[in-house]
């Protein structure tokens, strides 16, 4: 037991696990929400993005006071357990299993973007490859997962940068404006929140 866990230890080190920070909140958040979030906001999006990074940030201090100051195996479960007890525990493992359908979002994101570059591909076919080639990852362990995320995340970082220094030059500060722009919050202060 204590050979796999300092085996998964060195394997999980603090670039991959910034790795996977990285990955999960741009992939997840930036590429496959865009789209909606331009849908419900108009122009206003970089607002919505800038609000709901405050309130993530809201949210994790205090996981990361508690993760910094107590070692627990079973992450938030251990952390609520011990703090509020086994009942809320098992509301927040309850809730979690929210999250699942979510997965169907980011995969058919994926199924989307693979459409544009694949034609012939359709969106579902894309999402259920997606899907299929990150379980198979996952079946060869933590070795050849965290390899898999450095590599996913320094595709995406290349990718942001290219599509930073490629658009900044056509971006229309105009739009950014409230008073001159009648799509700023096209859905109004609701679509923002």
């Amino acid at each position: 037991m204590s050979d796999s866990k300092n085996k998964n230890h060195t394997v999980l080190g603090k670039w991959t696990l910034l790795a996977m920070g990285i990955g999960i909140t741009v992939g997840a958040g930036l590429f496959s929400l865009i789209g909606a979030g331009i849908g419900l906001t108009g122009h206003a999006l970089w607002l919505a993005f800038g609000i709901a990074i405050v309130f993530g940030i809201f949210y994790n201090i205090p996981m990361l006071f508690a993760s910094g100051a107590l070692i627990l195996d079973g992450g938030p479960y251990a952390l609520i357990s011990r703090i509020l007890g086994k009942k809320y525990a098992g509301m927040y493992v309850v809730s979690f299993f929210l999250y699942f359908p979510t997965v169907a979002i980011y995969a058919l994101a994926l199924g989307f973007y693979i459409n544009s570059l694949l034609p012939t591909v359709t969106p579902s076919a894309g999402a259920i490859a997606g899907l299929t080639v990150f379980y198979i990852v996952n079946l060869f362990g933590l070795d050849t997962l965290s390899r898999f995320q450095n590599m996913m995340t320094t595709l995406l970082m290349v990718g942001i940068a290219t599509f930073i220094l490629i658009g900044f030059g056509q971006v229309d500060f105009a739009l950014l404006s409230p008073e001159a722009n009648p799509d700023f919050a096209s859905q109004g202060n609701m679509g923002i929140f």
